[in-house]
């Protein structure tokens, strides 16, 4: 399933056998720059949700209860990227070879099945006075 980063915030986050209500909501995404890899959702501010505490996801991620929301300090890779400051909507975009600038992400999308970064969309801003 491929949800875009515009799609998956403020997207519900229930307990999988309680879900009468949302416990909270997704608030950021984490991707490890190096692997691309899908590591955490963002539910409160410090506090994160990691891929292999999640049941399932749909229209909405359900987790197996809500002790699996947990202090991003807690998961070392989780904590070195935030330290990192490293955002990946918003940055700008440039070829390897001769470094020329394409633009700025504007959004991507992650394959929740594989946990992984699929696609990133870049965008041009033109100023005009």
């Amino acid at each position: 399933m491929q949800k875009s980063y515009s799609q998956l915030i403020g997207m519900p986050i229930f307990e999988e056998y309680t879900p009468q209500y949302p416990i909270s909501y997704v608030r950021d995404v984490i991707i490890d720059p190096e692997t691309s890899k899908l590591l955490a959702f963002v539910v409160r501010k410090g506090d994160i949700v990691v891929p292999s505490d999640i049941a399932y996801i749909h229209s909405a991620i359900f987790i197996h209860d809500r002790d699996r929301i947990v202090p991003a300090t807690e998961v070392l890779r989780v904590a070195e990227v935030l330290k990192r400051r490293i955002h990946l909507l918003g940055a700008p975009v440039c070829t390897q070879q001769t470094k020329q600038y394409l633009g700025r992400v504007v959004d991507f999308t992650c394959d929740l099945t594989q946990m992984i970064l699929s696609e990133i969309e870049v965008a041009k801003f033109f100023l005009f006075f």
